[in-house]
């Protein structure tokens, strides 16, 4: 499911006039659930802005990302701790592997990590997750760009067993568009 809210804020500029700008919000479900069973079984989410009809209205007036967010709950079904992060990758990519996601040169981190003790759940809501979202300007540049990359839910970097299940995902991005 797909939420797409647009927000219309009136402004004023002193001697100037008035200024139309906005926001909107838009949505993507992560696979419910997404279980990520080893650092050789990666599951690519993809994101594609240009399905939704007010990024394409709005896209040339894309001037920032006012928040985002990966909200859902995070459980470590493993027998060792694990930290979860998300990286990005530019376009849509079919990584299987947290080596390829890590060794694609314009592959970024962008949120996380989260650590996990094994058999916790931990609940992600808004301000937790918006507070480890630490790639607003690499996003920016997907979104103002073809509004297509792709997220990866990844573990540890070194080569650790791990299994990590993420139960009622999404990505929630709130966009800036001055009008």
């Amino acid at each position: 499911m797909r939420i797409v809210r647009y927000l219309p804020l009136l402004g004023a500029l002193p001697l100037v006039g008035c200024l139309l700008s906005g926001q909107f919000v838009v949505s993507f479900d992560i696979q419910n659930p997404l279980d990520i069973t080893s650092p050789s079984n990666v599951i690519p989410i993809p994101i594609d802005l240009t399905t939704e009809s007010v990024y394409n209205d709005y896209k040339e007036d894309i001037s920032g990302i006012v928040d985002a967010a990966l909200v859902g709950e995070i459980e470590n079904a493993g027998t060792s701790a694990v930290d979860v992060e998300f990286w990005m990758t530019a376009g849509t990519t079919t990584y299987t592997t947290a080596a390829q996601v890590r060794g694609d040169p314009g592959a970024v981190p962008v949120w996380g990590p989260v650590h996990l003790e094994p058999g916790a759940r931990q609940a992600i809501g808004w301000d937790e997750s918006a507070a480890l979202f630490s790639g607003r300007q690499t996003l920016l540049g997907e979104v103002k760009g073809d509004g297509q990359f792709t997220l990866y839910p990844l573990g540890p970097s070194a080569a650790v067993a791990y299994r990590f299940i993420i139960h009622r995902g999404a990505l929630v991005v709130t966009i800036d568009a001055g009008m």
